[in-house]
């Protein structure tokens, strides 16, 4: 209760609180958090029922007692707006009677927490923000204003007199809640100030008082270091104390004078100052705009007094005349007459000259400076639309053209939030321009021009356009350019949503238009279905979730009319591929007009159908969209819906899609939503809803079961991880939790009818399930384990069985298996140990007071663990929860310091047996993850985390020492260092040790524990230490720098990557807590860290060698900075960059290569620093000065350092200009020079002296080359050109194009391309063409003895660079006449010359296709091609000849068949190869009209050609275009099979070209098969194909697998036919196996090829099918085909036995715990084994059925003869020992292993199926099959999940 109850002292012995308002209730109110304030709400208003008629029967001590409680909830309750008005809602029918009793209660507390100010700065806090909003706190201050100014001006002074920087947290909050009372005593008693600041002659104490506060203000404006939030409210503060004064012209004199203090450091204020009538003179402008130009986030003191002048100024003040004259303008020097003095204007106007200043200054503040620039306008709007006749005094279009050039330069701004602001300066500013249609009517078609003329890669400029569309004509709406500058927006995320921006705008006024439908189709709806069929899947996600539902919502018909276009064209879809991406737009646009409208299309629709089973993702996910989510929330479940989702979701929740499991879990949250709130209703009448209720309630059941059913073992983690989030959006919107602190999704009370409803059907939390939740806790995946833990702790009833004097029960089981797994080596089973050991500490020791004893290990690897039930009905039961849970966390330290001396007496032994680390995230994890040890038990505890500190820092200098070989080592060891300290400790602990070349097991545990502990013990550290300072326990600083000592020596001393990591985050949380602590001594540990740091860095004293970027020295920097920047300080970043600074400035003495200097650390850490995005921001400010720094550092002699210089550089060209991006081979970054001028003011005129320096050295000699200019021409390169017309900045550009222009002659060929680059972007946008036409008719000059080669292509790069931006078809038809004119280059001495020159042809003729291109040019670049001479850069020539004679034939019509011909056969091995590359790349592209007779020429090429890289190109375009074509003329079949059959192994057997050796080998049978009449196969080259294929399908390398696919989809269907072939198995065998590979790209092929048989065989009447179907699909198709084929049933029957035997997987299992520290994955992780078989055993159940059926007895007994019973009888004996050894209950058993697990079923589904054979047999073994089956029903061996499963399948 703080101060309150000290000084009021309401818990008065005689006064008896009634009972209506319980002393609980207080407590509760004020230690309420957020997630309490709902129960808070439903008590008060319980209580205000009860007042209300019942305190007038009170006692007056009752009522007192009850008032007193109630103002002192109130003060408590103040930063919660709800719990405050239900207060204020019982207080108020008490007032009638006691108003002065509260009052004067309620005025006391308030004066009681002003004059203890400091000691509860929270009270404080609340005290301000009632004042803001409780009248009844209003009143009392009004009534004792005097007081509270003399009480806060005591306060405030003192806080003011101390620099912002020696400010404790404390004082920093009191501060700011001093000076937001300041600001509201202004707002609700301006009259006191009025009289004590303007007028005086009252009170002389209260004057004394008052000018304390504002002077106090003004020291806080003008101090640098403030917290933004503090300065701004002082602003405003100091603003409505200048609306006070009487005379507006004194008030904006005061204004002035007050900025001219805030700017002036050394200037003394006084509040007397402000009484003066005149501060406004051309001096004092000047000296206010010279100083706010250099304003920067420090001194945002006078921004903040310009925000409050704008947003709070009186209206009077703000048009308050400035000067003598009449009219006024907006420079510095325009605002000057002849004579020297300022013209008239208003004070208004006089601001928007400093606020200009502020947003052209540093970038720091620009986010400032455009929100007031935005408010600014936002007054002046008012001011021209009010009612009277205001005279700005000014011109306006002054002013808008100033904001333009503002808007335009910003609109991309780097500085986060300032786009957003410059638009809403343009809204505003365009507002303003109604106001002025008569002074500039082309305003808006202005700004409609330089949009359009502007890139569309610009970013900025479609939320500019968005708000100027409205003021331009309607023609403008839909015009060409904007709609493809839109469309290609589309198709990069970066772009999306601002050109979103603009076509809504566009679309929302062309609806308002006449005949808007028509209009839209003509217009828009082309640009619409383009986007939405479109090959680019993210043009197409983009279009359905920017362009479509807008579309809908403004032409609600334009829906159907998309439709029918959709409709007809998928009719006639011209392949599979077209028609899958006009179903997936039909599907959108159906969704979405769901989504809009509520009607749906699903009742007996097809498309929907087909698309829930699309093989494209996007397809299936967007149709199960359209089933989940309605318009209406509270829509029944449809029995179309059922039946639909039913089928779906299981084959859907195994997707290797990450966004696609996402989006599909939350599309089922939608519609359990649905389902809830539908059924909810209907429970009133449950009789006459039962059809709809029952339907709902078994669709949850079933949903519910699916995803408990697929989280055993051995599924997939995609299946897994999907169910379990299933599992939480089921239980997260159907179960009801009270205690919930989620605001968003909270489930209504009312859920909990349904749950009670729907009774047994939602048996949801059934020990069966808890079993399988539990089992998912050992899971490999921390992500699975997570889920499974949080769905077990939030939503499960604990314990789980009654009868604790079981020694079985199930919490002994659990802790005795965790701690089992704590000591195993294998990190994720050590993992699952702890979380095990954390579970059972929360839910049985702290929520249910059981007490464990915990028996020593024993030799098998186990713990005896016994357990008693906490004392149920004791009176100290909370003492018991203690002590039980202090026993608990004291048992597990115990044994991990068992543990680490059992590691103390054989270490090798230990790193297998005593992991200690496992151990160590155990008890970690109870002592911070569970949620009730700190609140109970801080002091115990804190003696045990204390003791666990300890501890770690034991282990980690343990482990450090045995890694470096010595008992203490200084120096970081090496990797090498490390690896033979290990080899020699395990050669002296192991006499059978052997040292190989390669990593034994024995190594590789070894160095694993090792690392592990430092990682987990560092973990640990920073985990406990933020827990202690966040529950306010008493923390040694002995300790704490202890822990800080062991987290920088980890840092400093390792180089594993993982444990430095580990360690950041950490040390991350380390300082974190140390910024959040109360002790002053500890908030500075971080501080004094970073500056010993610096200072040895600085003194060179760290002298190891840690390289690897300096190992974690940047991350000790980083982890403080980024602490610090959380807590809201920027104080040590700004001192960082400085000290790292003068680091890297540091004079090299030497560099002998044996240490790192340290200004390769500075480098390094600025580099990390400035990668680090939460401090991008903050360092923003920075980069100008750290570019320049790391370009000056590029002439270092050391390499060291050159080579930190240029990381950084890469670090620093991303930071200024973003992420690279590009379309078509064009740089996209969107930054000209004008904005780097006007972002990083600094960097350009340092680039132009690097530039004058380099240009004074011989250009020609590369040893002179000046170290900067490849930097410089770097970042240049990066620019844009500049479209502008100021002459300044024109002069500026030509200055450094005529540097530039210098270095085109250069030798280095690199460097003549960043200076093409550079030079482009130092030309005006609109004088590129007159500097293309000028370099190409002066610099591009014939001299036949002096040709400067370099210079020629220097000049010619520029002209192709330029040419990408020119684009005006009648200019590049003049640089087309001269190119051709230059054809002399094509004879050039070099092929890069020649080929530049062609390159550039090439890209003139795809800008102008209608260009005429003469023959005499072609036949000159073929026969230049042609030509065999080995040419310095012939390949270049090549390459550019190849596009250029193509791209003519594609523009004139010519045969590209014969061009490609004659290049093949007569052109230059370097021709040949350049064709060949072209044709791999672009074939496709292509329009072939004769096929066949390219193949003909590629074959020649294949047959004759030395080159084998040409044969092997030549060989996959055949392939290729028989796959597209499908055609081949009979001798070419004849040839290729002729040159298949002689090609030499040896120079076949690579990857790549056997692979492609395949699908030759499948053109050649599809061709026999197809075109070749009465031909039979060959068996011997089918049966070779087919091993083939079934090599590449098991093949590792994915270009085999994937060509084994093409091979298959080329012949398998005709191989497929031959029902008795023998090569039918192996190909079943093939298609099984790719069709789950792991290859994304390698499955869908397959998939593809599946789909397409079930197809063409009817057995499936969709063409496309995913692989989760495929697989079972195809098992029914061999089924329905080859039920009566013995070699199929025997392959089944194999692949059902899972390859391996029981007993070996059991051996494996044993052995490889200790002998492999990773476990093997001997299948693709795609493919689920117990699924798998689970299919087997379906369809071999029904093709045994069959063969009964239809008499094939013979079969089944050929089948089970062949089968090995010998290995099954085995198997079974075996299992049934295993089966014996279970525990009864246990959930963790062998059969948890996923490998035994996977064996053991398939075993079962074995057994099985021979019982069944064998029953027609009559075979002596069939009673122990059936045995078996028996023993398994009984016993439920079995998770309880795959149980259920077994049970559907095996007979009774």
């Amino acid at each position: 209760m703080g101060i309150l109850h000290r000084k009021q002292g309401i818990m008065d012995k005689d006064t008896q609180m009634p009972a209506i308002f319980p002393s609980s209730l207080l407590n509760d109110l004020q230690n309420h958090r957020t997630h309490d304030v709902r129960n808070l709400l439903k008590r008060l208003e319980c209580i205000a029922t009860q007042v209300e008629g019942a305190w007038q029967g009170w006692a007056e001590p009752q009522v007192t007692c009850l008032v007193v409680a109630l103002v002192t909830a109130y003060l408590y309750t103040a930063d919660s707006i709800k719990l405050s008005r239900a207060i204020e809602k019982i207080l108020k029918p008490m007032q009638t009677h006691h108003a002065d009793s509260i009052l004067g209660r309620l005025e006391g507390q308030i004066l009681s927490v002003l004059e203890n100010a400091a000691a509860d700065v929270k009270l404080l806090s609340r005290v301000s923000v009632l004042l803001e909003q409780s009248k009844l706190v209003q009143s009392v201050l009004r009534s004792n204003i005097l007081r509270v100014i003399s009480l806060v001006s005591k306060q405030l002074l003192p806080l003011t007199t101390l620099p912002p920087q020696e400010l404790t947290t404390t004082q920093t909050l009191q501060l700011h809640a001093l000076i937001k009372m300041v600001l509201q005593m202004c707002q609700v008693c301006p009259d006191v100030f009025q009289q004590a600041v303007w007028v005086g002659g009252t009170d002389p104490d209260i004057d004394t008082h008052v000018s304390n506060l504002v002077n106090c203000l003004v020291t806080v404006l003008k101090s640098p270091g403030h917290c933004v939030d503090c300065l701004l409210l002082c602003g405003t503060a100091t603003c409505l104390l200048l609306n006070t004064c009487p005379l507006a012209p004194q008030a904006a004199g005061a204004a002035i004078k007050l900025l001219t203090v805030t700017l002036s450091a050394d200037e003394n204020f006084d509040t007397s100052h402000l009484k003066h009538d005149q501060f406004y003179s051309s001096r004092s402008r000047e000296f206010i705009i010279a100083h706010l130009s250099s304003v920067t986030s420090r001194t945002l003191g006078p921004v903040a007094l310009l925000r409050g002048l704008v947003t709070c100024g009186n209206t009077d003040i703000l048009l308050a005349r400035m000067g003598n004259g009449e009219t006024s303008v907006l420079s510095p020097e325009s605002l000057q007459t002849e004579a020297g003095h300022l013209q008239s204007q208003t004070f208004m106007t006089e601001l928007f000259s400093y606020i200009h200043t502020l947003c052209q200054g540093d970038l720091t503040i620009h986010f400032q400076a455009f929100q007031i620039l935005s408010l600014w306008y936002i007054r002046l709007t008012k001011f021209l639309t009010s009612q009277q006749d205001v005279d700005i005094g000014t011109t306006l279009v002054t002013i808008q053209e100033s904001t333009l050039n503002l808007v335009v330069l910003n609109w991309d701004s780097p500085v986060a939030d300032v786009p957003e602001a410059v638009v809403e300066v343009f809204t505003s500013m365009m507002t303003v321009w109604v106001s002025l249609k008569g002074e500039m009517p082309d305003f808006p078609a202005n700004v409609a021009s330089m949009l359009m003329s502007t890139p569309w890669h610009v970013k900025g400029k479609y939320r500019v356009w968005a708000a100027a569309l409205k003021y331009c004509q309607p023609e403008q709406y839909g015009c060409e350019s904007m709609e493809n500058h839109m469309l290609r927006c589309l198709t990069t995320n970066h772009l999306a949503a601002s050109s979103a921006a603009l076509y809504k705008a566009s679309i929302t006024l062309l609806s308002s238009s006449p005949g808007a439908l028509e209009t839209w189709k003509q217009v828009k709806m082309p640009t619409l279905v383009e986007g939405l069929t479109s090959q680019n899947s993210l043009l197409r996600y983009n279009t359905s979730q920017y362009w479509v539902p807008v579309t809908i919502k403004l032409f609600p018909l334009s829906a159907g009319v998309i439709k029918s276009y959709l409709s007809g064209e998928m009719d006639y879809a011209t392949s599979s591929a077209a028609r899958t991406r006009l179903l997936h737009a039909w599907i959108i646009v159906t969704k979405t007009v769901r989504s809009l409208t509520g009607v749906s299309d699903l009742d007996n629709n097809k498309c929907v159908e087909e698309a829930l089973y699309s093989m494209d993702e996007d397809v299936r996910l967007d149709a199960i969209g359209l089933l989940c989510n309605t318009l209406k929330k509270a829509e029944n479940l449809s029995e179309t819906e059922d039946r639909l989702l039913r089928q779906v979701v299981p084959v859907n929740v195994k997707v290797d899609s990450a966004p696609f499991r996402q989006l599909l879990v939350t599309n089922i949250r939608r519609l359990l939503i649905r389902l809830r709130d539908s059924c909810t209703p209907l429970l009133k009448e449950p009789d006459k809803h039962k059809t709809t209720l029952d339907r709902s309630l078994d669709f949850v059941s079933w949903l519910h079961g699916l995803c408990i059913g697929n989280l055993f073992a051995g599924a997939s983690y995609q299946r897994r991880k999907c169910s379990l989030d299933l599992l939480h959006v089921l239980y997260g919107n159907l179960v009801h939790s009270p205690n919930t602190g989620h605001r968003k999704g909270f489930v209504p009370e009312t859920a909990l009818k349904l749950l009670e409803f729907a009774g047994r059907r939602w048996e949801f939390f059934s020990p069966d399930n808890a079993c399988t939740l539990i089992i998912c806790l050992l899971d490999g995946s921390e992500e699975i384990q997570s889920l499974a833990y949080h769905l077990l702790i939030s939503y499960y009833s604990w314990p789980l069985q009654s009868h604790i004097e079981d020694q079985q029960d199930p919490c002994c089981h659990l802790l005795g298996e965790g701690l089992r797994l704590c000591n195993s080596p294998k990190g994720h089973e050590g993992q699952s140990g702890a979380t095990l050991c954390k579970l059972v500490f929360q839910k049985y020791t702290l929520e249910n007071d059981f007490l464990f004893h915990i028996q020593p290990i024993t030799s098998d690897g186990t713990y005896t663990v016994t357990v008693s039930a906490g004392n149920h009905g004791d009176s100290k039961i909370s003492d018991c929860r203690d002590n039980n849970a202090v026993s608990f966390l004291e048992t597990l330290l115990g044994e991990t310091g068992r543990c680490v001396a059992e590691a103390e007496r054989d270490l090798v032994r230990a790193s297998k047996h005593f992991p200690i680390h496992c151990l160590v995230r155990a008890v970690t994890h109870c002592l911070c993850e569970c949620e009730d040890v700190h609140g109970k038990l801080v002091s115990r505890v804190s003696d045990i985390a204390l003791q666990l500190v300890a501890m770690c820092r034991q282990i980690i200098y343990r482990m450090m020492s045995i890694m470096s070989g010595v008992t203490s080592q200084e120096a970081c060891p090496s990797f090498a260092e490390i690896g033979e300290a290990i080899e020699n400790l395990l050669l002296e602990g192991q006499e059978d040790y052997n040292e190989g070349t390669s990593l034994s097991p024995e190594f590789q545990y070894m160095s694993s524990w090792c690392w592990n502990n430092i990682k987990e013990s560092c973990v640990s550290l920073g985990e406990v230490t933020q827990k202690l300072v966040n529950c306010s326990a008493e923390l040694p600083p002995s300790t704490v720098e202890d822990i800080r000592a062991t987290f920088l020596s980890v840092l400093t001393k390792c180089r594993h990557k993982g444990v430095i990591e580990g360690c950041r985050s950490a040390f991350i949380r380390f300082c974190s807590a140390l910024f959040s602590c109360t002790d002053e001594s500890l908030c500075k540990i971080p501080a004094q860290t970073l500056q010993e740091v610096l200072s040895s860095l600085k003194r060179k004293e760290i002298s190891s060698s840690v390289t690897r970027r300096s190992a974690g020295l940047p991350i000790i920097i980083q982890a403080i900075l980024v602490s610090e920047k959380r807590s809201k300080k920027t104080a040590l970043l700004i001192e960082a960059q400085q000290g790292l600074s003068e680091v890297c400035h540091l004079p090299l003495t030497s560099d002998l290569g044996l240490t790192d200097l340290p200004q390769v650390h500075g480098l390094n850490i600025l580099n990390t620093l400035f990668t680090d995005a939460s401090l991008s921001s903050t360092l923003i400010a920075h980069s100008s000065h750290v570019t320049i720094l790391v370009i000056q550092l590029f002439g270092s002699p050391s390499w060291s350092i050159r080579n930190a210089a240029t990381i950084l550089f890469s670090t620093m060209v991303t930071r200024i200009f973003g992420q690279k991006k590009s379309r078509d081979n064009k740089l996209c970054n969107s930054l000209t020079f004008q904005e780097l001028c006007s972002y990083y003011p600094e960097l350009p005129p340092f680039l132009l002296s690097v530039l004058l320096e380099a240009s004074h050295r011989d250009v020609r000699d590369i040893c002179q080359l000046h170290p900067g200019l490849f930097p410089v021409l770097t970042l240049l390169a990066c620019l844009n050109p500049t479209k502008t017309t100021d002459p300044a900045l024109i002069g500026r550009l030509i200055e450094y194009r005529n540097l530039i222009k210098l270095f085109t002659r250069s030798p280095v060929y690199q460097l003549r391309h960043l200076v093409a680059s550079s030079l482009v972007a130092m030309v005006p946008r609109q004088e590129m063409m007159s500097s293309v036409m000028s370099c190409l008719n002066d610099d591009i000059t014939y001299l036949a003895d002096d040709v400067d080669a370099n210079s020629l292509h220097g000049n010619l790069l520029f002209v192709h660079r330029a040419l990408e931006h020119v684009d005006n078809p009648s200019s590049l038809r003049s640089v087309w006449g001269v190119l051709v004119d230059k054809v002399w280059l094509l004879d050039a001495r070099t092929g890069i010359l020649s080929g530049l020159h062609v390159q550039l042809l090439t890209t003139v003729l795809a800008g102008s296709p209608s260009l005429e291109v003469p023959r005499t040019l072609t036949e000159a670049v073929m026969t230049r091609c042609c030509q065999d001479s080995q040419l310095v850069g012939g390949s270049v020539l090549c390459d550019a000849g190849v596009e250029f004679l193509l791209a003519c034939c594609n523009l004139s019509g010519q045969s590209i068949q014969a061009v490609i011909g004659r290049l093949l056969a007569n052109g230059s091995p370097e021709t040949r190869g350049a064709c060949l590359e072209h044709l791999l790349g672009n074939l496709i592209n292509l329009d072939l009209d004769e096929p066949e007779n390219l193949m003909t020429d590629l074959l020649a090429v294949f047959i004759s050609d030395s080159d084998l890289q040409h044969r092997y190109s030549s060989l996959e375009l055949v392939c290729f275009l028989y796959e597209q074509y499908g055609q081949m003329d009979i001798e070419d079949w004849a040839q290729l099979q002729g040159a298949l059959a002689d090609l030499d192994p040896a120079m076949w057997s690579g990857q790549a070209r056997s692979s492609v050796v395949v699908i030759a080998r499948a053109v050649c049978l599809h061709v026999q098969a197809t075109y070749i009449k009465d031909s039979t196969r060959d068996p011997v080259a089918v049966g070779m194909f087919v091993k083939e294929l079934q090599r590449c399908s098991i093949a590792t390398n994915e270009t085999e697998r994937m060509s084994g696919v093409r091979a298959l989809g080329i012949a398998g269907h005709g191989l497929l036919e031959d029902k008795e072939g023998e090569h039918v198995v192996s190909l079943l065998d093939v298609c099984l196996t790719l069709v789950q590979d792991e290859d994304t790209d390698i499955r869908t092929e397959a998939c593809s090829f599946v789909s397409q048989v079930l197809h063409q065989k009817g057995f499936t009447e969709y063409p496309s099918l995913h692989s989760n179907v495929c697989y079972e699909l195809l098992l029914e198709y061999t089924c329905a085909q080859f039920w009566s084929s013995a070699s199929c049933l025997q392959f089944m029957l194999a692949q059902l036995t899972v390859g391996r035997n029981l007993q070996q997987v059991i051996s494996e299992r044993s052995t490889s715990r200790y002998s492999q520290l990773y476990d093997t994955e001997d299948n693709s992780f795609f493919a689920e084994k117990i699924y798998n078989c689970f299919h087997l055993h379906k369809q071999l159940t029904v093709m045994i059925s069959k063969c009964k059926e239809k008499g094939k007895v013979e079969t089944l007994r050929k089948l089970f003869t062949s089968s090995n019973t010998l290995i099954l009888q085995e198997d079974l004996t075996l299992l049934r020992h295993i089966l014996a050894e279970i525990q009864p209950g246990a959930m963790i058993t062998v059969m948890t292993d996923s490998s035994v697990l996977a064996g053991s079923v398939g075993l079962v589904l074995t057994c099985d199926i021979m019982a069944r054979l064998s029953s027609d047999c009559n075979h002596q073994n069939q009673s122990v099959y059936q045995s078996t089956l028996h023993t398994i029903q009984e016993t439920k061996p079995f998770p309880p999940s795959l149980m259920t499963s077994l049970g559907n399948v095996l007979p009774v």
